[in-house]
């Protein structure tokens, strides 16, 4: 039928004339692009106005090249064989080798990686994809009128320009995101219509073909089927998108464009699968993992999707998910995102006869236990294990080993699930079946999970059996990585048992072994022998440093012994453990006590102890160890540091009750001291004790009351001493702690008595003996009460004046001298009340009795004169009143 052309785009035929397809003739199009063979020129032919010659399948165009064809041709038997491999190869590690005792808590190997950026609607972002520029330059060209015959090509060289270039640019999202209308009033000037501007792009297109300028062929293309779309012409639009797909595009990485190729490509008569597929591989190529892994999920989530789609969607899917999380090939392991993939595929192969169903089913089933297994559904992970067992049989084109290696792992997981027994009972069955003369490298991961099962059943002694026979067929076969884990395991066992001799031996031949790999994915187990070898000398050093310091004392052995714990603890890692070691240390040197050089060791380990805490934060230990370096220059004689180390030292903390103790214990230092102990009253009196008062801490306050008296009378500041004692004694009585009510009266005794306010010293001297305990339980209370009735006697005697009441006083402390039998004492009293009977109460008798008690000591204690004058007596009263309590 004769057809003449109705518009510029579209070719004028007549009966017999021979039209060759220039891009794709598909028969639900109205139009297609062709070429009159006769004339050469190009245009839209209507597809109703041809019938296919015997030589059409000739024209190259219509086909896709042979490297194209492959992404859709691919054999079901080679996806499935390269399919197998890859999950054969990516698994057998948990299965094919066994793991140290003390890592049987199955921990999943998670890849860490950062996660995807998300833009504001939520969907996920490609990092790799560069951003467009926020305000592109819009383009803009004039449309020339198209002059028949013309064959100047001037007029297109801006556009053709601009158009060229394989990579996508900011400034053609102008041209792929504008409509029809803005793109025709916008982009373009000059035309008076849309069929003038139609025409003018036809012509561009036409001169990009014939001068092969691929890129701005391309875009023409796409351009003319925005435009013919717009005007509701969507057959010719779909030629001009289709003749787009049939320019060559390797190396053609814009985006936008290939987006629109992709979803074109249902035109070819193939599946949404394999669109996505081709889609998915296209984004991989351009480093694109997201988004390539989205098609992949796409594509077999389609309802026509095959196996082999479902199998080549699973391989880019992991492809792409690797680079993704940054995953080497050699770490490379299946990761959950698989799992749909797996499950899919194995629905889609059940009930399939062939032998290579049933090996890719067998893979699969054991590739989704181990994922179930790693993320912590052990319990899913037996029940596919033992349907793949119970419906496969003794499959023949399962092999041996592979069937062995799924019963290894179901008793693996059985292990896990805490059913030790039934993993013995299903690892016996696989040893019944090997031959029985014959041993294989396979044996010895049997015979070492046997060991574990007999482990956990607490059958030590089988265990151990069991793990020595794994090491001699390991050994036998030098299957390095198993025997390093079984001797591993062996070590652990004996360490278990208290065998710590032969743990050592075997724990370190596991390590020599596990030095000596060259493959990876031991690292784990390698750790763990190393930390529990390390653990082992570290637990042997503690108690040796135990044995020298307390049971069998000798300070250097202790010393070297804890020096060596703290190089073990430093090569752990675990710094505060070794600030502890070091602390103790510093101790032991501080024990020493007789030379600098060991004052100086003391505070080095100190110093590196304070910085352990400050780098862990640890505020208190840190405020300690400026404490005890404080401590250490005092001892050092190094005075002017000491205030810098403890000053201020818990403020930092701003906790009440531990700035209180740090303060006291700061005090403590000088307090404790023979020298500057004055300096021990600012942290007392100026600082701790305000701290207490205002956090009513009144134990606190009780303290420091008391360690302010002693501390003052021993300084001879008696009149700032009563205040702190009298704060004491009304603490003492609020609480009602008699042994500090009883103190507190003695002290204000004393201090009353040097102050030689004698009444009142006599006032708390005999208040103190009320409170003490009656009877008498201890020498300790006799000897005090013979003391404090002669001190009472003497104040009486010489600073009173009163004979007649210290002869009193005298007698008691006589009578509590003789309960204690103390003949020195009893000689001094015997004596006093010699001499004032003589000479002030004028009782010869008595003067008499006690002079002769006193001679008859006198001569027990070999003291040759008794002098009973009272001048004498008055100096020796004197004297004893100097050093009385």
């Amino acid at each position: 039928m004769e057809y003449d052309a109705g518009g510029p785009d579209e070719l004028s035929v007549a009966p017999g004339d021979r039209i060759i397809i220039v891009g794709l003739l598909v028969s639900c199009f109205e139009w297609f692009t062709g070429r009159k063979e006769a004339t050469g020129e190009v245009g839209l032919v209507k597809t109703s106005l041809v019938e296919p010659s015997t030589d059409v399948t000739q024209s190259e165009d219509i086909f896709l090249d042979g490297e194209e064809r492959t992404l859709f041709s691919v054999q079901e038997d080679k996806v499935i064989e390269e399919t197998t491999a890859l999950l054969k190869k990516k698994s057998q590690n948990d299965t094919d080798t066994m793991s140290c005792q003390d890592s049987e808590k199955k921990k999943s190997r998670k890849h860490s990686s950062p996660d995807p950026a998300v833009t504001v609607n939520g969907t996920l972002k490609e990092p790799h994809l560069a951003t467009e520029s926020k305000n592109p330059i819009s383009p803009c060209f004039t449309v020339h009128p198209v002059v028949e015959g013309n064959t100047n090509t001037e007029n297109f060289i801006p556009l053709l320009s601009f158009l060229e270039g394989r990579d996508y640019r900011a400034e053609f999202g102008v041209l792929y995101g504008l409509g029809s209308e803005l793109l025709a009033s916008s982009i373009f000037t000059g035309h008076s219509d849309e069929d003038e501007l139609i025409a003018f792009l036809g012509v561009a297109r036409e001169t990009a073909r014939k001068k092969r300028l691929y890129w701005p062929h391309t875009r023409l293309c796409f351009l003319l089927g925005k435009l013919c779309a717009g005007r509701l012409k969507f057959s010719q639009a779909r030629v001009y998108l289709e003749e787009a797909l049939s320019v060559p595009r390797e190396g053609f990485t814009d985006l936008r464009l290939l987006v629109l190729c992709g979803e074109a490509q249902r035109t070819w008569g193939t599946s949404p699968s394999q669109e996505y597929l081709t889609l998915g591989r296209i984004y991989s190529e351009l480093q694109l993992p997201h988004l390539s892994v989205s098609s992949a999920r796409r594509a077999s989530l389609q309802p026509s999707a095959t196996l082999t789609d479902c199998l080549s969607s699973m391989a880019l899917a992991m492809d792409n998910v690797n680079k993704l999380y940054g995953i080497t090939e050699q770490e490379a392991s299946i990761l959950p995102k698989v799992a749909p993939y797996l499950h899919q595929a194995l629905s889609s192969i059940q009930g399939g006869g062939s032998d290579r169903y049933h090996v890719l089913g067998h893979r699969i089933t054991v590739c989704l236990s181990q994922l179930f297994c790693k993320n912590s559904m052990v319990g899913h992970a037996i029940c596919r294990m033992h349907t793949l067992i119970n419906n496969n049989g003794p499959s023949l084109c399962i092999s041996v080993p592979e069937r062995n290696s799924a019963l290894i792992w179901l008793a693996w997981l059985h292990i896990d699930n805490h059913q030790p027994d039934v993993a013995l009972d299903v690892l016996d069955l696989v040893l019944a079946s090997m031959p029985e003369h014959c041993t294989t490298p396979q044996e010895g991961v049997v015979l070492n999970m046997r060991g574990v099962a007999l482990r956990y059943m607490g059958d030590l002694r089988r265990a151990a059996e069991s793990y020595q026979a794994a090491v001699d067929i390991c050994q036998e076969y030098e299957d390095m990585p198993n025997w390093a884990v079984a001797q591993a395991n062996l070590g652990l066992l004996c360490l278990k048992a208290g065998a710590k001799g032969l743990a050592q031996r075997h724990l370190t031949e596991a390590v020599q072994l596990f030095s000596e790999l060259e493959e990876g994915g031991h690292e784990a187990d390698f750790i763990t022998v190393l930390l529990e070898l390390g653990q082992h000398y570290l637990s042997a050093t503690r108690h040796l440093s135990l044995l020298y310091g307390c049971e069998s004392p000798d300070q250097a052995q202790c010393i070297v012994y804890s020096q060596h714990q703290v190089a073990l603890l430093q090569s752990t890692g675990d710094r505060g453990q070794e600030g502890e070691a070091l602390e103790a240390i510093s101790q032991l040197f501080l024990n020493l006590g007789t030379e600098r050089v060991a004052y100086r060791a003391a505070l080095d380990y100190t110093k590196t102890n304070l910085g352990i805490s400050i780098d862990l934060g640890c505020r208190e230990k840190e405020a300690y160890g400026w404490l005890q370096a404080g401590r250490i220059y005092h001892l050092v004689q190094q005075t002017e540091l000491v205030d810098l180390y403890i000053q201020d030292v818990a403020l930092s903390t701003g906790d009440t009750q531990f700035i209180l103790k740090l303060l006291e214990a700061a005090g403590d230092i000088f307090f404790n001291s023979s020298r500057d102990r004055d300096k021990a009253i600012t942290f007392y009196r100026d600082r701790a004790l305000p701290v207490a008062v205002k956090s009513n801490s009144v134990r606190s306050r009780l303290r420091l009351c008391n360690k302010l008296t002693e501390l003052m009378l021993s300084l001879k500041l008696y009149g700032e001493a009563v205040e702190f004692a009298q704060t004491a004694l009304d603490i003492s009585i609020t609480l009602g702690d008699s042994l500090n009510e009883r103190v507190a009266h003695h002290r204000l005794a004393s201090l009353f008595h040097r102050l030689e306010q004698f009444e009142l010293a006599e006032h708390y001297y005999l208040k103190t003996l009320t409170l003490c305990p009656t009877p008498l339980m201890f020498d300790e209370e006799t000897l005090y009460y013979a003391r404090v009735y002669q001190t009472l006697g003497d104040i009486i005697f010489y600073d009173l004046k009163d004979p007649h009441d210290a002869a009193g006083y005298y007698h008691l402390a006589l009578a509590a001298a003789m309960d204690l039998g103390n003949k020195r004492s009893q000689l001094q009293l015997c004596t006093r009340l010699a001499t004032i009977y003589h000479n002030f109460l004028t009782d010869r008798e008595l003067s008499l009795f006690f002079y002769q008690k006193a001679r008859a000591f006198a001569a027990e204690l070999n003291v040759r004169r008794i002098n009973i004058s009272p001048d004498q007596q008055f100096s020796g009263a004197s004297q004893y009143k100097t050093n009385g309590p």
